[in-house]
């Protein structure tokens, strides 16, 4: 019986480092879902609810590396008109919002101060759901 369930473990292991584009289900105080980024070019295609916040991660899973001085360009392109807010999470997870703003093509670009590792954010500020169609994160 032991060796059946260690065999189904190590599939399920497998099978799960084989995906790229890992969606992590939302924490109900935060309200927030992390998507993984497989290349720091391209920001994934997703759908996010009003109030809600998306947090874009390294395609490790973990937060990004940046190194100080690092100029970073955060760009994100919506299907429709809405209002958004940009930013990154230090690792103490304090967030610093660096763009707002309405529309459909959106950008926000600034400097790191400090070495260390950032997720960076969309928050969709308006009443309805926005979708998100593309854009790039570069450093």
């Amino acid at each position: 019986m032991k060796k059946v369930i260690s065999f189904i473990l190590a599939g399920l292991i497998i099978l799960n480092l084989g995906n790229q584009s890992m969606v992590y289900a939302a924490d109900e105080e935060t309200n927030e879902i992390s998507i993984n980024i497989s290349s720091r070019m391209g920001i994934p295609s997703t759908t996010i609810a009003s109030g809600k916040t998306v947090n874009f991660i390294d395609n490790d899973g973990q937060a990004f590396y940046v190194p100080s001085g690092a100029k970073v360009k955060f760009t994100v392109n919506l299907k429709s008109s809405g209002s958004i807010e940009l930013g990154y999470v230090r690792s103490s997870g304090s967030k610093l919002k660096t763009y707002s703003g309405t529309g459909k093509n959106h950008t926000a670009t600034f400097t790191i101060g400090t070495t260390g590792y950032y997720k960076f954010y969309i928050t969709n500020k308006s009443s309805g759901s926005v979708t998100v169609t593309g854009g790039s994160l570069t450093f």
